[in-house]
């Protein structure tokens, strides 16, 4: 795209006066909504600046900046629908204005930058990763907040159904932002774990555990499903797995286990991931703050990975960024859950052995999903 064009900022300026109106909204303001409050008007300032179309790093700038205010506020917003433990009354409702918000830097992406701008090259791989963790995270908690309910499953299975079904699309997206990095790759690090974690696609705690909540949402989907018609074929289900969960599988499973036992994967303990760290996830035994899986922390928004690999990891269809719309009839609980989870298995007792995580309620789940 050449620098001479222009482009105008107008979307961005319009999604900022809706955050800052709905802001204005709440009356007197908490003080994490004060902070995105300023974060918004200090932005709207520096944008109304220009008086005419702006350059394309002016513009991938201020749609970084406007992401990054989009990901401050859902997450006060999440905060609160959590502690609320998602009311019957709305909670699936508001659950949804918040995934819509998460889904339109995306879409302003397109609007300022035109149809066939590449998404993760305009937000940066980090963000994008950041937004589909977001909310494939937060259908996550939803979902198991229900699920711990029986008489509200009943009363809300075709949304639950739903709900899961979105949830493991839009973390299979995460997953498959950037690709595994080889050996080979220009990759800078002392330890071989982290070299194992990199060629599986790992870069961070959060990474593994997309694989620990997209595995349990299929098998609690299983549950709600259990017939063999939700797939319309093993290979059709097959390819639509393997296009969307770009990960190495390994040449062999490590036979290596902890005795440590962790709440990290536990269906009990869903949190929110913090926007200003999405690695600060922690098993029982873990500092306040962790570090992600490949290197030293970072405490830029969302930042997952390690500066060695960025200009590495790109997926190959990094600028096909939708999430696909899976429909029942054709969405592979069973298959799918297995794989999750059997990744997740093999990474926590091969190269993440010693950190601590949780295993044995994964491979319960997959003995489970394997009699079904």
């Amino acid at each position: 795209m050449s620098g001479k064009l222009s482009f105008s900022i107008q979307p961005i300026v319009h999604e900022l006066n809706l955050i800052l109106k709905e802001c204005d909204s709440l009356g007197q303001l908490p003080a994490e909504v004060v902070v995105v409050r300023v974060q918004c008007s200090t932005l709207l300032n520096a944008l109304q600046s220009f008086t005419t179309n702006v350059s394309e790093k002016e513009a991938i700038n201020a749609l970084r900046q406007y992401a990054k205010v989009v990901l401050d506020m859902t997450y006060i917003k999440e905060n609160q629908l959590v502690e609320e433990e998602f009311p019957v009354h709305d909670g699936y409702e508001r659950m949804q204005r918040i995934l819509d918000m998460l889904k339109q830097p995306e879409q302003v992406v397109h609007q300022v930058l035109g149809p066939t701008a590449c998404v993760i090259e305009s937000l940066d791989a980090e963000m994008i990763e950041c937004l589909y963790w977001r909310k494939g995270a937060l259908c996550y908690m939803y979902c198991h907040t229900v699920w711990t309910n029986k008489s509200r499953v009943e009363k809300t299975k075709p949304q639950l159904i739903k709900c899961l079904e979105e949830g493991v699309a839009e973390l299979q997206s995460m997953l498959a932002v950037r690709n595994p990095v080889a050996s080979g790759d220009d990759v800078v690090s002392n330890s071989r774990e982290t070299v194992k974690l990199l060629a599986q696609g790992i870069f961070s705690d959060t990474h593994v555990l997309a694989l620990m909540y997209a595995g349990e949402m299929c098998y609690w989907h299983r549950q709600l499903i259990p017939s063999t018609n939700q797939s319309k074929s093993s290979k059709t289900t097959s390819n639509q797995s393997d296009a969307s969960f770009n990960i190495t599988q390994p040449s062999s499973q490590s036979n290596s286990s902890t005795g440590t036992t962790s709440n990290q994967s536990d269906a009990g303990k869903a949190q929110t991931i913090s926007p200003s760290d999405v690695s600060t996830v922690k098993t029982s035994n873990q500092s306040e703050t962790s570090t992600d899986v490949i290197g030293s922390h970072k405490d830029s928004a969302c930042h997952i990975d390690q500066s060695e690999t960025r200009n590495k990891t790109h997926s190959t269809a990094s600028c096909s960024t939708q999430t696909s719309d899976i429909e029942s009839d054709t969405f592979d609980s069973q298959a799918l859950g297995m794989q999750f989870l059997q990744r997740y298995v093999e990474i926590v007792k091969g190269p993440l052995r010693a950190s601590g995580w949780d295993y044995r309620k994964a491979e319960d789940m997959i003995k489970q999903l394997a009699t079904k």
